[in-house]
């Protein structure tokens, strides 16, 4: 549950907003002296976490294929990283997507991450698959930055 704080300032009192998320506190200023203002702002923080809560958020990003995943951060990899970090991305989700097939995104675990990384270690040398995992715990973790995960596997 949130809740409305004020704070004194130079320019006067400026309203904030205080909540907990999943397990970390936020303290977000409202930017605004205005009481009726900040209750909307309160009002609407707690309707966003209501409906991550409930499930209600994007239900395109549900049942996220891996193939379609990976095409998507492919794109965007190929847009801001260099070209052989790109390259490396792009083998590693290669490998990856022969490996497990194209399951959903969700259901990637750390034990299909171990399975796969056994799997590599017998064909190519310990540094290559380090570096494949490198890039891919990247790719989930941009995943969860994404909205398309939880926590990174």
């Amino acid at each position: 549950m949130a809740t409305l704080r004020k704070k004194n300032c130079k320019g006067g009192v400026i309203w904030f907003v205080d909540f907990r998320y999943q397990d970390k506190r936020y303290r977000i200023s409202t930017k605004t002296s205005d009481r009726k203002l900040a209750e909307l702002f309160l009002k609407d923080i707690e309707v966003k976490i209501a409906k991550d809560a409930f499930g209600f958020d994007d239900f395109s990003k549900k049942n996220t294929k891996l193939a379609e995943f990976f095409e998507k951060f492919l794109k965007f990899s190929e847009a801001t990283k260099a070209k052989n970090s790109f390259l490396i991305d792009e083998q590693a989700t290669k490998f990856f997507l022969n490996f497990v097939g194209n399951i959903s995104l969700k259901a990637v675990t750390p034990k299909i991450i171990e399975e796969f990384k056994l799997n590599r270690l017998s064909q190519v040398k310990p540094a290559s698959v380090n570096m494949w995992l490198r890039h891919l715990k990247a790719i989930f973790q941009t995943a969860v930055k994404w909205a398309f995960l939880e926590k990174n596997p």
